[in-house]
This record gives C-alpha cells, structure tokens and sequence, in this order.
C-alpha cells in the first residue's frame, strides 16, 4: 500500500464490483488510520515540547528564586549566561545596567502593569530609541 491515498475515479461507471469497492474501503480505512496515528504522534510530541517551553519560561521568571538557593559558583555562571558582556554599575544613583542580556530573556513574555516596587532599572543600551 502506498504511503499516499488511493486515488477515486469519479467516472467509473458503477464498474467497481462490490469486492473491489470493499478493498479500496479497506485501503482508504487503513490509510486513515495511519494518518491519525501519525497526527496523534506529533501532537504529543508538541506538548512535550509545549511543556519544556513552559518550564523554562516558568523558571526564568523566577530568576530571582534561582539565585537566591544558588551557590557563588552558580551564581557567576549564571550571571555570564544572563548578561554575556557584564553589567555596568552607576555609583552616583546606585542602579546598573547591561546593553546585552541573553537572548534566551529577551524573548521570554514582558509582563506589563507591573507595581513601581518590580519595575527594572535596567535602562535599553545606547542606540536603542523608544518606539513611537
């Protein structure tokens, strides 16, 4: 059997016997079942996928968590994996900053309305404009 479906001439004229029509019943049956296995397999494998993603994001937005229960060793490869060019600290308002940050954080969901207590003061690097 073809990995395709059997193809259905419109015209034939009632020359199908009744075998021949139960065979390509039969042949349509198991290609249907075969596709919906097939389907049924890649949706599982989207959310497991799915899953993994949740998870991450999940523990990236409690990057605070993470640093707290990890060690000074962890803690510094953490912070290269986070803000892979360093951090800059202004001494005079006592905030720092960073141009680059990974791109794993940069395309992690923003969370919007945030009280003034959570809000950053990570400031966009030089050249970045604010969008109008």
């Amino acid at each position: 059997m073809s990995k395709f479906l059997t193809p259905v001439n419109p015209n034939n004229n009632d020359t199908l016997t009744l075998q021949e029509k139960n065979e390509l019943i039969d042949d349509l049956d198991k290609d249907k079942f075969r596709i919906t296995g097939d389907l049924n397999d890649l949706i599982a494998i989207q959310n497991v996928q799915e899953a993994d993603i949740d998870l991450a994001i999940n523990i990236m937005e409690q990057v605070d968590k993470q640093w707290e229960i990890s060690s000074l060793d962890n803690q510094q490869r953490f912070q290269t994996m986070l803000f892979p060019e360093g951090l800059v600290y202004n001494y005079e308002t006592s905030n720092f900053g960073t141009s680059k940050i990974s791109p794993l954080y940069r395309y992690t969901p923003n969370k919007k309305d945030l009280p003034e207590s959570e809000k950053s003061v990570l400031v966009a690097g030089a050249g970045f404009e604010p969008a109008t």
